[in-house]
């Protein structure tokens, strides 16, 4: 009998999270779908690359939202339980609220293992081809969205101006100004220009071009003219203009970030994103805890259950959860703040 109620235990909590993860998911994929399908509008219609790029987009967003999902979805699952009298019927056949309870941990524990396999291995592959799309996107988007007669702004560091278009992709009297290496302010003056596209990058061949290169740390001035000039204005390009080269940590393994700790003098940052793709996981079973005790007790007396203290366990749930991801933001800048978020999230266990 206790393995029939187990099961039915599972597969209810189950199906509320199920159902839980894929409105708050789609909710949010839709309205950064439709905040990037701009992108798409000017892309020269690349619509199978931007369907492959708001389909990477998931997975991080899985990641995000399951403890979120998991708290919504246990809150459900008890209250329905109780407000159908489930809970009594199952308190009379003998079956202790501590039983129970880790019964729900046991599904809560699988669901979190697989978060974070998401969190460890599946996101960094889908952020990182999520980002190698987004760039070849806005870097075609910089070579078909070129106005005529006016500077082309893109980004804060590269500028464009263009007097005339006379073929595709060919411009006369083309000037570049580029500062996205912090050491070094390049300007072009070329008669003719045309820009070409490679896998990850954009460029444009200059012809009776001008190159002033100013050493920003120096102060001196290069200038070089050329009859033909290839020059990168690839929208990750700058220190390295032909290799993409992650940049956002959710694009890192974990042992990515742990070299990047020793590498970087901003190691605050990286342990602080480590002790994330570690610990939002675990805060999702932490708060989840929380909520049982709260609206389970672990001994075997009962609490009539309404919907206010379902409603305040959520709000209580959810604050945690907030808690974590201030402490997480605040702890990149100083390191006594990842002390406070995991003070924050051992008391979870004290609550009742």
């Amino acid at each position: 009998m206790a393995a029939i109620y187990y099961k039915y235990i599972r597969n209810k909590i189950l199906f509320y999270f199920c159902v839980t993860i894929s409105v708050v998911v789609l909710s949010i994929w839709l309205v950064q779908s439709i905040k990037m399908f701009e992108l798409l509008a000017k892309s020269s219609g690349h619509f199978f690359l931007f369907l492959q790029m708001i389909i990477c987009m998931i997975a991080p967003l899985i990641y995000f939202c399951i403890p979120i999902a998991l708290l919504i979805a246990v809150v459900l699952f008890i209250h329905n339980i109780n407000s159908n009298s489930e809970l009594l019927l199952l308190k009379t056949s003998g079956v202790a609220n501590k039983t129970i309870y880790y019964w729900i941990l046991s599904v809560v524990s699988a669901i979190l293992l697989l978060h974070f396999t998401i969190s460890a291995y599946i996101m960094p592959i889908s952020y990182k081809k999520f980002q190698e799309i987004h760039i070849i996107l806005k870097n075609n988007i910089l070579n078909v969205s070129l106005e005529e007669g006016v500077f082309n702004h893109y980004g804060k560091k590269l500028t464009i101006f263009v007097e005339k278009k006379i073929d595709d992709n060919v411009y006369q009297n083309i000037m570049i100004h580029d500062c996205r290496d912090e050491k070094r302010d390049v300007m072009l003056i070329a008669k003719y220009g045309e820009f070409f596209l490679s896998k990850n990058s954009v460029g444009v061949k200059l012809s009776d071009c001008q190159n002033h290169s100013k050493n920003m740390d120096s102060g001196y001035v290069d200038v070089g003219m050329f009859h033909e000039y290839n020059f990168n204005i690839a929208i990750n390009a700058g220190k390295y203009p032909n290799i993409y080269t992650p940049k956002h940590t959710n694009e890192m393994f974990l042992n990515d970030l742990l070299l990047m700790i020793k590498k970087n003098d901003d190691g605050n940052y990286y342990i602080a994103q480590i002790f994330n793709r570690v610990f939002w996981p675990v805060i999702g079973m932490m708060t989840v805890i929380m909520v049982l005790r709260r609206m389970i007790w672990v001994d075997s007396s009962y609490r009539d259950l309404k919907l206010k203290e379902s409603i305040k366990s959520f709000c209580f749930g959810l604050s945690m959860l907030c808690i974590f991801i201030i402490g997480i933001n605040l702890a990149s800048k100083h390191p006594a703040y990842l002390a406070i978020s995991f003070f924050a999230m051992l008391l979870t266990f004290f609550v009742k």
